[in-house]
């Protein structure tokens, strides 16, 4: 499906890690607005990449994280919804851009830090891009341990919080053991 989207010219939809992908292009914005923004590793993932953030702030660099109001950007829980990173990713430009040429913007950012989070699910958010995996929506944790992703596998991260730990049981990822993954 998404090789006939981009052989007809669609390709909004990028991968994270590959070449040219959004974590380069985390990077590629933190790089260009030195003043303004600072790239921070929030994690990693199963497969050992980095969960890539960007800071906005002025003087990013230099104000010690949380120490003005912040606002969280966080999309690619679920890794199969891929129109959140590009919104996340537009918005991300979208201020970048406009500060010092949009006063509201300008304000916004002397006086807030605006975390932009594209991706918080890498491993799976890549995976959907492979043939046969476009719908899958939890991170690459091999549950079972055989060395293979099958639909057993992975953790749903948007029902993985500590708050109201198995609330009703719906869609938490139990270990082959029985117990649920926290």
């Amino acid at each position: 499906m998404l090789r006939a989207q981009a052989s007809a010219g669609w390709q909004a939809f990028r991968q994270y890690g590959a070449p040219g992908g959004i974590k380069d292009e985390i990077y590629a914005a933190g790089g260009a607005h030195p003043d303004i923004a600072k790239v921070v590793r929030v994690g990693w993932t199963t497969n050992g990449q980095e969960i890539l953030a960007l800071k906005v702030i002025k003087d990013a660099r230099r104000v010690r994280d949380g120490r003005r109001p912040s606002v969280l950007y966080a999309s690619a829980q679920h890794a199969r919804e891929w129109i959140t990173p590009e919104m996340t990713r537009r918005l991300m430009h979208y201020m970048l851009d406009g500060y010092g040429n949009n006063p509201e913007i300008t304000d916004l950012v002397n006086t807030t830090e605006l975390w932009f989070l594209p991706v918080a699910n890498p491993d799976g958010y890549d995976f959907t891009f492979s043939e046969g995996n476009r719908l899958w929506r939890k991170n690459l944790r091999d549950n079972n341990n055989d060395g293979a992703i099958t639909n057993g596998d992975g953790v749903d991260l948007n029902r993985n919080f500590a708050v109201k730990w198995g609330y009703d049981n719906e869609g938490s990822s139990p270990d082959p053991s029985g117990e649920t993954y926290r």
